[in-house]
C-alpha cells in the first residue's frame, strides 16, 4: 500500500497571524471568511507523483499558483477546510492534530482513499508536499506462530538503514485503536530508516503466549526478515527497544553480530523486581487477564518459564554489545523500572556507550517527545 506524507510549510512566525488569517495560533485553528479557496493540481490526477504546488498570498488569503476555485468559506475548523481543499483530488482524510510526540503545531494526515495507514507529521503553511511512503502489512513465523507486523519503507530506490522497534511487555489488554508504535515507525521512516514494527507472541494480533525466551526467537525471525530485504543496507542494522523489548534487544544483539547499534528505552537490568512484587503464579494469572497468556495449559513448566526471564536479563549481556554503539535512555521519574537499573547497565557496558537521563520522563518513553528526538538524532549519527 502506498501512503502519502503531507506537510505544510510556512516562513515567518507562528506568534503572529499569517496573511489570509488561517493556520495561526491566534485564531485557534479556525479559518475566517475567505473569498477564494486554494486547490491542488497534482498533474494527471496521479497520486503517485511527488508535487510541490506553491501558494501566494493575496488580499483574500492564500491562492494557488497552479489554479484556485472560488468558493465562499464559512468560519469552520481547520480540519473541514483541509478536507474540502483535498477532496477534489481523492485524498481520503485530513484533520488537524497535535503531534503525537508533543508538538503544538497543527498538521494534517492525508492518504490514499483505501488506506488504513497514514503518515502523520507536524505541518506548517504555506507550501504543500506529498511524499510517497510504502507501508506493508507483514507476517513473520517463529516456532510455528504467526506474528503480525508492519514494514515502513522510505521513498526512493536506494538502500536504507534498517531499524527494528521492539515494544514492551503488555500491562493492559490490547487496544486496537492505539497507533503509538505505528506513529513512531512513521517518524523514523520519514527520517530515512526502513522500519519494522511487530507484535511479539502473546501481544496484539500475534499468536502464542507471552514467553520472554520466545520473544528472543521472535526478534531473531524479525531480524532475519529485515536482513534479507534488498532495500536494506546490511552495514546499518539497528535495534530500538522499550522496557521488556529493550531487554530482548540487548540479549539478541549480544548473540547476533549483524546488529550494528542498539538503543534502549527504560530497559530493566533484570526482572527481579517482578518476582519481588508477585509470585510467578500471580504474574501468569495477570497475563491471562490481559490476554497475553491465552492457552490454559501454558506454561507447561512455571519454573522454566520464570527461568527465561533470568536468562534474558540484560545485566548478563550488556557488555557483549561492544564494540557496537549502545544508547541507554531512562526517565528519572520512571514508575516501573527505577533509574538505578540504567546506572547498573551503564556501569557494566563497555565503550562506546552513552546514558541519557530524561528529567521528568516516565516509563512510556515513546510518549516523551524529547527522548524520541534524542534517540532519532543518535541513530541518524550512527546509522
Amino acid at each position: 500500500m502506498s501512503v502519502f506524507l503531507g506537510e505544510l510549510h510556512a516562513p515567518g512566525s507562528w506568534r503572529e497571524e499569517l496573511p489570509g488569517g488561517i493556520f495561526s495560533r491566534r485564531t485557534g485553528g479556525k479559518c475566517p471568511l475567505l473569498s477564494s479557496w486554494p486547490s491542488i493540481n497534482p498533474g494527471s490526477g496521479s497520486l503517485g507523483r511527488h508535487f510541490r504546488p506553491c501558494w501566494s498570498t493575496g488580499s483574500n488569503g492564500p491562492q494557488s499558483t497552479s489554479h484556485y476555485i472560488s468558493h465562499p468559506c464559512p468560519r469552520t475548523t481547520l480540519g473541514s477546510y483541509l478536507n474540502l481543499l483535498l477532496y477534489p483530488y481523492h485524498l481520503a482524510y485530513a484533520h488537524p492534530w497535535r503531534d503525537s510526540l508533543g508538538s503544538s503545531s497543527w498538521g494534517f494526515v492525508a492518504g490514499a482513499r483505501s488506506g488504513s495507514h497514514f503518515q502523520e507529521e507536524k505541518a506548517n503553511p504555506l507550501f504543500l508536499t506529498l511524499k510517497k511512503v510504502e507501508v506493508k502489512d507483514i507476517r513473520l513465523k517463529a516456532d510455528g506462530l504467526e506474528l503480525v507486523g508492519e514494514l515502513h519503507v522510505p521513498s526512493g530506490d536506494k538502500v536504507h538503514p534498517a531499524l527494528c522497534i521492539c515494544h514492551g511487555i503488555p500491562a493492559v489488554p490490547p487496544n486496537p485503536t492505539d497507533r503509538g508504535y505505528t506513529l513512531l515507525a512513521q517518524r523514523f521512516c520519514h527520517a530515512g530508516f526502513l522500519t519494522l514494527i511487530f507484535n511479539f507472541r502473546g501481544a496484539g494480533r500475534s499468536e502464542g503466549n507471552l514467553d520472554i525466551l520466545g520473544w528472543s526467537r521472535d526478534l531473531q525471525a524479525a531480524l532475519d526478515f529485515l536482513y534479507n530485504l534488498e532495500e536494506v543496507d546490511k552495514t546499518r542494522f539497528c535495534l530500538l527497544g522499550f522496557s521488556g523489548g529493550a531487554a530482548v534487544s540487548v540479549y539478541t544483539a549480544a548473540h547476533d553480530p549483524r546488529v550494528s547499534s542498539v538503543a534502549t528505552c527504560a530497559c530493566p537490568a533484570d526482572f527481579r523486581s517482578l518476582s519481588q512484587r508477585e509470585t510467578p503464579l500471580d504474574t501468569i494469572q495477570r497475563f491471562r487477564q490481559i490476554g497475553s497468556i491465552r492457552d490454559k495449559d501454558f506454561p507447561p513448566s512455571i519454573e522454566e518459564w520464570k527461568r527465561g526471564f533470568d536468562t534474558v536479563a540484560p545485566i548478563k549481556w550488556i557488555d557483549k554489545i561492544s564494540p557496537r554503539p549502545l544508547l541507554l535512555v531512562h526517565g528519572d521519574a520512571d514508575e516501573v523500572i527505577p533509574l538505578e537499573h540504567a546506572n547498573r547497565l551503564y556501569q557494566k557496558a563497555k565503550e562506546p556507550k552513552e546514558l541519557k537521563i530524561m528529567p521528568g520522563a516516565r516509563h512510556k518513553m515513546r510518549l516523551e517527545k524529547a527522548a524520541m528526538a534524542f534517540v532519532l538524532d543518535w541513530l541518524k549519527a550512527r546509522c
